[in-house]
This record gives structure tokens, C-alpha cells and sequence, in this order.
């Protein structure tokens, strides 16, 4: 334990005579530690926390094709309209296709 006390006197001597260093340590530790933080937070938000909504196994993306093949997601405002109206004809069709064991 006495070694440890002397290794930190030192070193806190050192920053002392090197504040050029220490600030770009200091502000390298700053950024390094807050870049983790922000993505660990989006990560847990996105990834490891379960989505705020009842059944989340029974989310879908609705998508459709265009002329030249590639898919895109319902982005229309009509389009949005429309589903919101079809929602729960669509949800009554898709549970009488579920099987039940």
C-alpha cells in the first residue's frame, strides 16, 4: 500500500510539472468516457430495454414494391391514412390466421 502512495504522489507531481498534459489527458478521459456513455444509452434504449408497446412480437413493417423492384416502407401520408383506417380489419385477419397449439 505504500508503494501505491508514492506511485500517485509521483504521478500528481508529474501533472503538476506537465498541465499541457494533463489537460489533453484530462480532456481525452472526458471525451472517451461521454462517447461510451451516449452509445451505451442508445444501445440500452434501442437494443437491450423491451419496447413500450403491449405485444412487441406483433409488430410488423408494411412495404411495398415499386416499379423498379425495390422496396420501400409505406411513407404516403394517404397511405398512412388508409391503414390506420384498414387497422382493425387488417389485426382481425392476421389473428384468425394465427394456429393455435
Amino acid at each position: 500500500m505504500a508503494d501505491f502512495f508514492r506511485d500517485l504522489k509521483h504521478s500528481l507531481r508529474m501533472f503538476r510539472q506537465t498541465p499541457g498534459f494533463t489537460i489533453a489527458a484530462v480532456a481525452a478521459l472526458t471525451l472517451g468516457i461521454g462517447a461510451n456513455t451516449a452509445i451505451f444509452s442508445l444501445v440500452d434504449s434501442l437494443v437491450l430495454r423491451p419496447l413500450p408497446v403491449a405485444e412487441p412480437q406483433r409488430m410488423v413493417i408494411l412495404a411495398g414494391r415499386r416499379d423498379g423492384g425495390n422496396r420501400h416502407v409505406c411513407q404516403h401520408l394517404d397511405q398512412r391514412r388508409e391503414l390506420r383506417r384498414l387497422g382493425a380489419p387488417i389485426q382481425r385477419l392476421a389473428t384468425a390466421g394465427q394456429r393455435r397449439p
